[in-house]
């Protein structure tokens, strides 16, 4: 995976698709290349830092993302992912938002999002088992 993600791009330009960068970091972190893996995701959250204090557009997604995989902070995690989730209301989002809500221990968020999947009639297992999740005590 690491191979394919690093042939798909050009590691450490700043063309370097965000979803595609937070992919290859959490890859080379699981393979064992943790000292990489932390130099793409703290290059990473310099690139988003800098995107939010310009004004310029910033993937919220990826941002969460990023925080769950190397950062313990499960709010700021959830913030991000809340973020995506006013924008991108697609399924990766909503598990996403869901993962996040899970580790932050955010009920109300859970019941929510669980709400919404209800009414729009979302069907997807993996959803469905981390909202359920959420419901255990």
């Amino acid at each position: 995976m690491v191979r394919l993600l690093d042939s798909r791009a050009g590691v450490g330009t700043s063309a370097l698709d965000d979803d595609l960068a937070v992919s290859l970091a959490i890859a080379l972190q699981r393979s064992g290349w943790s000292e990489r893996a932390r130099a793409l995701s703290d290059s990473l959250e310099q690139r988003f830092v800098t995107a939010e204090a310009t004004g310029l557009p910033l993937h919220w997604g990826a941002r969460a993302r990023r925080v769950m995989a190397f950062d313990d902070d499960p709010a700021r995690a959830l913030e991000y992912a809340e973020r995506n989730w006013r924008v991108q209301r697609e399924t990766d989002d909503a598990r996403l938002l869901a993962r996040a809500a899970l580790a932050a221990r955010d009920v109300a968020t859970l019941e929510e999002l669980g709400a919404f999947v209800r009414a729009s009639g979302l069907s997807d297992q993996t959803l469905g088992r981390l909202l359920a999740a959420g419901d255990r005590p």
